[in-house]
Order: structure tokens, then C-alpha cells, then sequence
């Protein structure tokens, strides 16, 4: 097998689990499972992410793949405006949150509002807009097949991700989100 295929069911199996961990039922389980792990549960999930997309770094590394075309400066001109588009929309993304809070070093607060300020209000999704932009500039500069492989596997998972997330973020925010749903695009503003 190809070590592109490798690359891309490998970030795909990543996007998996990282949505099922993420899911109630699976939480819910570990609770029972394990009662008293509550508090500690987002820290949990999100140490095993970071790790796991550490060692999707260093495979990355460790396989750069083939350059798929000469880079001229169009191709790094443009790459770098959207790679630093992406880096802007991800920091302004997380003004929205408690950075504490989201990575589970403190405790969520169980009232928590829906988040519909800022770039909430142009997208539903705005850190995937970011990450997605990120992604798409770095491609540009660095065109390798395993870079677009990522890339690709990235665009194939996310629907299914956000369709996921949705039903959660459904679940706990009820007729609000429902509303919101109704008003702001997933991704691009206008248009998805």
C-alpha cells in the first residue's frame, strides 16, 4: 500500500476518534465505568489527541512524499496569505472560549452560553474555517503528496464531524442552536 493511503486512513482514524471520544455515549460510559473521572475527562482526551496528532507529525516527518509541482512565488505568495488568513481566524476563534476550560485544565462551567459572537456569528465553525485555510496555504508553499493527502483526508472527515458535533451541540443548546443553525453557515459564510 502506498504510504499515502497509510497517511490518509491514518488522519482519518484520528478525526474518527477524536469525534468518538468526544461523544456522550462514550463519556457516559467512562463515567459509569470509572465514576469520579468527570473533571478530569477533557484533560484525558485532550493529552491522548495531542499526542496521537504528535505522532502523526513525526510520520509526516518521517514521509514528507513527493513534490507534486514546482512552487513559484504564486504558489507562496498565495499559500502564505491563506496560511496566515488561517492562523488569524484560529486565534480569534479561541477569543470566543476559556482556553483553560477548553482544554480541560479547568473545570466547565455547567451553564455554559452558545457562543454566537465574533467570527460564531459569520460561521457555525470557524476554528475548522481556520484550520482549513491553514491547511490549504500550507499545501501551496509545500506542495507534497502527503501534505494534499491530509488535506484530502481532512475535507472527506469534516462533514461527517460537523454533523456529529451538531447533534451534540443540538442536544445541549435545544431550539437556540436550532436557530442558529438557521441563520449561520457551517464554514463559508454564504455559502456552506
Amino acid at each position: 500500500m502506498p504510504h499515502e493511503w497509510i497517511t490518509f486512513f491514518s488522519w482519518a482514524f484520528f478525526y474518527a476518534l477524536h469525534s468518538a471520544l468526544a461523544a456522550d455515549p462514550v463519556k457516559n460510559r467512562v463515567m459509569r465505568w470509572q465514576p469520579g473521572t468527570r473533571q478530569y475527562y477533557r484533560l484525558a482526551y485532550n493529552t491522548f489527541s495531542i499526542l496521537f496528532f504528535c505522532w502523526l507529525l513525526i510520520d509526516l516527518f518521517r514521509n514528507p512524499g513527493n513534490f507534486l509541482y514546482p512552487v513559484s512565488i504564486f504558489f507562496y505568495v498565495t499559500g502564505g496569505i491563506l496560511a496566515l488568513s488561517g492562523v488569524f481566524l484560529l486565534s480569534a476563534s479561541f477569543r470566543n472560549y476559556d482556553l483553560l476550560e477548553f482544554a480541560g485544565v479547568r473545570a466547565s462551567e455547567a451553564s455554559q452560553t452558545l457562543q454566537t459572537g465574533g467570527l460564531n456569528a459569520w460561521v457555525r465553525h470557524p476554528i475548522y474555517s481556520g484550520a482549513l485555510l491553514l491547511m490549504l496555504g500550507i499545501c501551496l508553499t509545500y506542495p507534497t503528496t502527503s501534505l494534499w493527502t491530509i488535506l484530502a483526508s481532512t475535507v472527506v472527515y469534516l462533514p461527517f464531524g460537523i454533523e456529529w458535533e451538531e447533534k451534540k451541540l443540538l442536544r445541549q443548546y435545544g431550539s437556540a442552536y436550532a436557530d442558529y443553525q438557521k441563520r449561520v453557515k457551517r464554514l463559508i459564510p454564504g455559502l456552506w
